[in-house]
């Protein structure tokens, strides 16, 4: 199979690919309804646009005659743009002008990519556009002749042929999944058979039994990418439904299975956690695709399979990190070296943080990003907790050697240890937490076992919406929130020291904020470091 898909992108390579995928294509289309999608309307987008801007992804692109010509400034522009995802923004008027508007883009993107090109046409830029323009190809055909209705349909048609072929191998993970929702809309909307084809639905739901995990969350153990692709999921449901084509049970029960933990990754503020890449994205858009998944499953307090704890008590919510980086490389090539992390917020403040990522960040932030340092734990020796590879994946993956956990009469308490520190330096590290019922009482305790003599440090990263002031004792720092509730965190051995640090996880350019660092060496066959987080005029 590996020789023949070789083989495969080999003639993807050659003017013969092209005629394998023909021209002329169905003259009707399928009828849709109006889609319910489940992401929420940016009218900004739309009059950006139709004042001849494309403001994508954090950054603007003048459109002009050579707007489908350019790369643009970033990858993740380059995928909005070419996977129109900004005509759910510009639609939304439903006026004959935008209407227009959309029609003339779509028609020079055909003037310049008809034809097959490794870029613009891989799979899951391209499902995404076949989606896109799925959802909107009656409101197109609305405003056009019969010169735009043919060439639309014969360049919807070449993809869906490209996809047919390629959809099953060309990425993985999130993308491949995009690939053949793109592949099932497409089919959808110039098929007339009315039901899907059983090869299409068979390798959606394999690739939804393999990349959703029996917890519910999806194999990239990244909260962004969860959230994307339960999008998808959303959106092709709706189309399916929009059509009067049978749902597949494969589609509804990865849909109902998602949709809990989406909840499960939210701090009290409705934004995301943020771990292994992506951001907070935004309190809107997660309340909107909560409202269309209709899914009405509670929060699990744990995700065992990904490896995510939730502690929540009174209005404190800590999100732990007890999975294995690496577990799933395909899913997640840039995943992070975060064995243990932690975030904390109380009502709808963040405290405790990981430095977090976004799409848009280059190269050197996003590896930056993978960093154990980059997250709230504890890093030996300024050593990742794990050998990652800059290209993509670690070299070797630490294990959770034991989790455990408990609550009582509204109080929780949380034990999980790692060994990635063990091959190198024969150490093993054991975190420990408590929230009491109130939830105005946080205390942890980090362990490292061995018998080694080397530094450590503890990192504690802080939003960039508080204040920190260090203590004269050094055993504790005042931490202030931008609504002015006071917290102290104090700790028990170790040294305590304010450091810089930034926070990437916002929809905005980097920000600055600081953290809380405790550092020591290792000593005997156990150091141990107790601190606690708790209300200052309650703190002991």
């Amino acid at each position: 199979m590996i020789l023949r898909h070789k083989l495969f992108r080999n003639l993807m390579r050659t003017p013969v690919y092209n005629a394998i995928l023909g021209s002329g294509g169905q003259k009707k289309i399928r009828a849709l309804g109006t889609i319910n999608s489940p992401r929420p309307r940016d009218l900004s987008v739309a009059d950006s646009i139709m004042q001849g801007h494309f403001t994508l992804a954090g950054v603007t692109c003048i459109i002009d005659n050579d707007i489908w010509k350019t790369h643009g400034p970033n990858e993740a522009w380059f995928e909005a743009a070419h996977g129109f995802v900004w005509l759910n923004d510009l639609i939304v008027f439903q006026r004959p002008d935008t209407l227009e508007k959309a029609a003339f883009l779509i028609d020079t993107w055909i003037d310049q990519h008809l034809n097959y090109s490794s870029k613009v046409w891989r799979s899951d830029y391209t499902g995404r556009r076949i989606v896109n323009w799925a959802c909107f190809a009656n409101q197109l055909f609305e405003v056009s002749g019969s010169s735009f209705q043919d060439r639309f349909c014969e360049s919807i048609s070449r993809q869906i042929r490209h996809l047919k072929e390629i959809a099953q191998f060309d990425r993985d993970g999130a993308a491949r999944i995009t690939a053949l929702i793109g592949l099932i809309a497409g089919e959808t909307i110039i098929s007339n058979e009315g039901e899907l084809s059983e090869h299409t639905n068979k390798a959606l739901k394999i690739e939804l039994e393999r990349q959703v995990l029996a917890d519910g969350v999806h194999g990239s153990r990244s909260p962004e990418v969860h959230l994307n692709v339960l999008c998808d999921l959303i959106l092709l449901r709706e189309i399916l439904v929009s059509a009067g084509v049978t749902v597949p049970r494969s589609l509804l029960n990865a849909i109902d299975r998602m949709t809990p933990i989406l909840r499960f990754f939210r701090h009290g503020d409705g934004a995301l956690s943020q771990f292994n890449g992506g951001g907070e994205t935004s309190k809107g858009l997660i309340d909107h695709v909560l409202k269309v998944a209709a899914s009405n499953g509670k929060a699990p307090s744990r995700a065992p399979h990904a490896g995510f704890e939730r502690l929540a008590a009174g209005e404190m919510t800590v999100i732990l990190d007890t999975g294995t980086p690496g577990l799933f490389p395909s899913l997640n090539p840039l995943g992070h070296a975060s064995s243990l992390s932690m975030e904390m917020s109380v009502g709808t403040e963040r405290l405790v943080v990981n430095c977090g990522c976004r799409l848009n960040l280059d190269s050197d932030w996003r590896w930056a990003c993978r960093f154990t340092a980059a997250h709230s734990t504890v890093v030996v020796a300024e050593t990742n907790s794990c050998e990652l590879i800059k290209e993509g994946g670690a070299r070797k993956a630490p294990v959770i050697v034991d989790s455990d956990r408990g609550e009582a009469d509204g109080n929780c308490w949380f034990s999980a240890s790692h060994d990635g520190y063990k091959s190198r330096f024969g150490l093993t590290h054991r975190r420990r937490l408590y929230i009491d019922k109130s939830g105005l009482d946080l205390r942890g305790e980090d362990t490292l076992t061995g018998d080694k003599n080397l530094p450590f440090k503890i990192h504690f990263h802080l939003h960039p919406d508080t204040d920190v002031l260090l203590r004269q004792n050094r055993l504790s720092a005042l931490i202030r929130t931008k609504s002015g509730s006071a917290w102290c965190f104090r700790i028990s051995g170790g040294a305590l020291s304010l450091e810089d640090s930034a926070y990437l996880g916002g929809s905005g350019f980097a920000r600055r904020s600081q953290q809380i660092v405790v550092t020591g060496k290792t000593f005997d066959l156990a150091t141990t470091i107790k601190w606690a987080i708790q209300p200052e005029n309650l703190a002991i």
